[in-house]
């Protein structure tokens, strides 16, 4: 199959609204909403609204200008304000036969220069205003467009001169196996990378959400998501293929938590979909004890979702909350989970794969792993992208083509998936093609999954191979807990696990350790718990808005307090009353429930964490009746050394 393959150049083709390939097509499934509801209200903005068939007249305009029916396929780059514009543009893409990518107009003008240059686009759609503050690529060739989405003048390029379509209806139909859209994504050497994504990938997507979810003529859709991530797909084009409302809010709206919650409340919006960080910011847009009971259905993806946030949203609001997981390379979606309404929920899961879609969970080795270990997830299914543009190396070593180069892999049955109408693992379109994502994960024997973090997050401490990720999610259990991050932290010659803690603004430092130390205690056994826990502000984040865990470890260790280092020979230790040396190990035993430890073993090394260190201590100060800081045991960590630092005042 040609890698675009329309009709002749030149040919309009007409389908039946009712043709399967209408269904596989983004463009005709908005065409088919378009004809059936044109006079239904489909965007609302603060300008005004659009109807379905005003949206879709419009967009048919600058899909007509976009079009060359000498070349198929055309790479066109949307660079608009957050607006009618922008939606009237996005669904003109969709209607053409046209590779789209949206840009943020918010990003700097060299990153936008260097994706636009990567993309190799053809034609920039944008407005004036946009392109005369932050012009970019100058030789790049302009479709300009008003606020309300109009041509403003002659059509740029091969679709000048041409006559105006007949109103709803497209140029020749896309293929399905043809690239609808790409979407860039950060790689782990720097370079943004652009995935591309099949009409046949997304559509079934958003099908899919239909399905699940069943939008209504009276469902308000917001749309919050930045254009230029591929969350904002499903916002967009979910509502318009289903005869649903569109909700646009202005721009900057989504970064002010009380104009986020004016608009919700103002349009009567019904469906949420957002990342757990801005669900988060919404929720704190308006006073504690306010409610949204307009919302029928929260969807939250694209970060892990906190025990703690799924608490606040159902005491909130009464809507259903779905943790929907995905990434970019498997169309949006690939798993999805219902929270319920637990009021103390231990595990936020990702839960079961969508339609048309196989999870499989391997070890190191390429085999199966058993239900309950963690494994490496791999996706299935026609959703699985094409792979990235222009990087063949890359492609071909995270998308692969048959199962048959997974060892001992015989299909999903092996790790919870469902068979297609092709055989185990395929489901028409890519028979067994897959995308190694990279996350490691759990399948539980209930046939749902657990995310247990990034595979290139494992660290190996005392000969343990420990997941951060899974010790973070016991973590966030904690009510005061808004943020954790767990990672390895030099202390002396040794290393050991730390974890920083980010608490809810009036969160009791000392109580929330001592709480997080009896959960960990009770759900995971010594070698994963954190020996240190930290409170701080904030976790630092890197230029791509991701963790940046050389700075925090830095910032722990320069605020931990650490064993006693010197140059040379060590010094013999100094030892305290073989009494209190004694009262010490005693201890020891109790909290460690470790029996026969010796004066000279290190409390950290037997177990020790930041939970049983502060009890043993209490005990300790019981027993001698007197005061104890907590940081003299991380400074003195065997008993004689810290009954040498206790002095003989006990």
């Amino acid at each position: 199959m040609n890698r675009h393959s329309g009709p002749p150049p030149g040919q309009h083709v007409e389908l039946p609204h009712d043709h399967p390939v209408v269904a596989r097509v983004l463009g005709g499934m908005l065409l088919r909403q378009a004809r059936a509801t044109p006079d239904r209200v489909a965007v609302v903005t603060s300008s005004g609204t659009l109807t379905y068939g005003e949206l879709t007249g419009r967009a048919l305009r600058i899909a007509e200008a976009i079009d060359d029916p000498d070349r198929p396929g055309r790479r066109v780059a949307i660079r608009l304000p957050r607006g009618q514009a922008q939606v009237v543009a996005l669904v003109a893409a969709a209607l053409s036969r046209a590779v789209q990518l949206a840009v943020d107009v918010s990003d700097p003008a060299h990153r936008t220069d260097a994706l636009l240059t990567d993309f190799e686009a053809d034609l920039l759609v944008t407005d004036r205003a946009t392109d005369e503050l932050r012009p970019v690529v100058p030789a790049l060739r302009r479709l300009l467009v008003d606020e309300r989405g109009d041509l403003t003048g002659p059509p740029a390029g091969p679709g000048a001169g041409r006559p105006a379509p007949a109103p709803l209806s497209p140029r020749g139909p896309a293929s399905p196996e043809d690239v609808a859209y790409c979407v860039y994504t950060s790689g782990t050497t720097g370079a943004p990378k652009a995935v591309e994504i099949t009409h046949r990938g997304i559509t079934g997507r958003l099908s899919w959400l239909q399905e699940a979810f069943g939008l209504t003529p009276q469902d308000r859709v917001l749309y919050s998501s930045s254009c230029s991530f591929d969350a904002s797909i499903g916002e967009v084009f979910w509502p318009l293929t289903a005869g649903a409302q569109l909700v646009v809010p202005e721009p900057g709206t989504r970064r002010d938590p009380d104009r986020l919650a004016a608009v919700v409340a103002e349009h009567r919006v019904t469906v949420l979909q957002m990342v757990p960080s801005l669900l988060d910011l919404f929720l704190l847009g308006r006073r504690p004890d306010e409610r949204y009971d307009g919302l029928r259905l929260v969807l939250a993806g694209g970060e892990r979702l906190t025990p703690e946030l799924v608490r606040r949203v159902h005491a909130r609001t009464s809507a259903r909350l779905f943790n929907l997981y995905g990434p970019s390379e498997c169309s949006v979606y690939a798993t999805s989970w219902e929270c319920p309404r637990d009021p103390d929920p231990e595990e936020v899961l990702i839960g079961a794969p969508v339609a048309e879609t196989d999870l499989f969970v391997l070890g190191p080795d390429g085999r199966p792993v058993p239900d309950g270990e963690p494994g490496e997830l791999y996706i299935g299914g026609p959703g699985v992208g094409r792979g990235y543009w222009r990087r063949p190396d890359l492609t071909a070593s995270v998308f692969l083509e048959g199962l048959e180069r997974l060892e001992g892999l015989e299909g999903p049955a092996a790790s919870g998936g469902a068979d297609g109408p092709d055989g185990p693992g395929r489901r028409g379109g890519r028979p067994g093609r897959v995308y190694r994502t990279g996350d490691l994960v759990r399948r539980r024997p209930d046939g749902l999954y657990a995310h247990l973090g990034r595979v290139d997050r494992q660290v190996k401490i005392r000969g343990y191979r420990i997941e951060p990720g899974e010790v973070e999610q016991v973590i966030s259990r904690d009510r005061a807990v808004r943020q954790v991050a767990v990672l390895p932290l030099a202390r002396g010659t040794d290393t050991v696990l730390a974890a920083a803690l980010v608490l809810h603004p009036g969160a009791d430092p000392g109580q929330a350790v001592e709480r997080i130390g009896t959960l960990l205690a009770g759900a995971l056994p010594g070698y994963l718990r954190p020996a240190v826990l930290a409170p701080v502000t904030e976790l630092p984040l890197n230029a791509a808005g991701k963790l940046d865990a050389k700075n925090l470890a830095e910032r722990l260790a320069a605020t931990a307090v650490q064993p006693h280092m010197s140059a040379g020979a060590p010094p013999e230790p100094a030892r305290g009353r073989p009494d209190t040396e004694a009262l010490i190990t005693k201890i020891w035993q109790s909290a460690l429930k470790v029996d026969g430890i010796s004066a000279d073993q290190d409390f950290f090394d037997l177990g020790g964490d930041s939970f049983t260190a502060l009890r043993s201590i209490r005990a300790l100060e019981r027993e001698l009746g007197r005061d104890i800081d907590v940081s003299v045991l991380y400074a003195h960590p065997t008993a004689a050394s810290l009954a040498a630092a206790l002095g003989d005042d006990v």
